[in-house]
């Protein structure tokens, strides 16, 4: 295991500390914390933010939110 990346170690960690049912949530923090958010908006992203506008995009996501 000490050949592997620090952050694949730190991912197996999670599983293991992680490894119950219902346990998605705390693994996905824990990887954004091992990732980073990174930049939502950015013009890097592969997203299709750019190509229907934030407007919308946050129309999209409001609705759902909003049930």
């Amino acid at each position: 295991m000490s050949t592997l990346p620090a952050d694949s170690r730190k991912r197996l960690q999670t599983l293991e500390q992680h490894s119950e049912l219902g346990s998605g949530f705390q693994i996905a923090m824990r990887d954004l914390d091992i990732r980073g958010a990174g930049n939502l908006l950015g013009g890097e992203q592969s997203g299709f933010i750019a190509e229907i506008g934030f407007d919308m995009y946050q129309k999209i996501w409001t609705k759902p939110s909003a049930n």
